[in-house]
């Protein structure tokens, strides 16, 4: 999952959402560390998303979308583009407006950025700055996203030139990304009943 399924992920406080959306920011063992409490519940529930998502079943189906050199870039790709099928089909998931949503999202990380991850802290300002979350609605935007990653690794492990791989798999895509996201919110909303959060049990859907 990217930033903007992460932050739908969230719950509504600001540090939460802070510390789901920087959750890759932030390595290694988490106890300890002098970080706001709600802040590092963020983090855990950033942590279980990605193990949840990746343990999918549905993701086995998604990978075989794309051809075969791109094999170690699908999971990349796959975050990328399930924020762009979130915002296309945002009604689908929540009543609440997408721009509400997301100047909710941009005011409340302003706020908190005195416990910004420094490591993250040039993606936060500009996503604040420049509240390009919405562009994701644009496969070429996906793709040009993609190409920038890929500059900034040591080799191309597939990422270059994926638009016509994406625009051609979205359909078959959009099922599975519903699929992994309701199961997600399922578990979250079962466990929230329950007080007992999936993501320090262990559990997943």
């Amino acid at each position: 999952m990217n930033y903007l399924a992460h932050l739908y992920l969230s719950d509504r406080d600001a540090l939460h959402r802070l510390g789901n959306l920087g959750g890759d920011w932030i390595k290694g063992r988490i106890e300890g560390l002098d970080l706001p409490r709600r802040m590092l519940d963020g983090v855990r529930r950033h942590r279980w998303i990605d193990t949840t998502t990746d343990r999918h079943p549905a993701l086995k189906d998604a990978h075989q979308l794309f051809s075969p050199h791109r094999r170690r870039a699908v999971p990349i790709i796959l975050d990328v583009v399930f924020d762009h099928l979130l915002i296309r089909h945002w009604d689908c998931f929540t009543r609440q407006p997408l721009g509400a949503f997301l100047d909710d999202c941009y005011a409340g990380l302003d706020a908190t950025r005195d416990h910004w991850p420094e490591a993250g802290r040039p993606v936060l300002d500009s996503l604040v700055r420049r509240q390009w979350l919405e562009n994701y609605q644009d496969p070429g935007i996906v793709a040009a996203s993609l190409d920038r990653i890929s500059a900034r690794l040591r080799r191309d492990i597939g990422l270059r030139g994926t638009e016509m791989e994406i625009r051609a798999a979205l359909p078959a895509l959009q099922p599975l990304h519903r699929r992994v996201m309701q199961d997600l919110t399922r578990a979250l909303d079962r466990d929230a009943q329950a007080q007992t959060p999936p993501y320090t049990s262990g559990r997943g859907p």
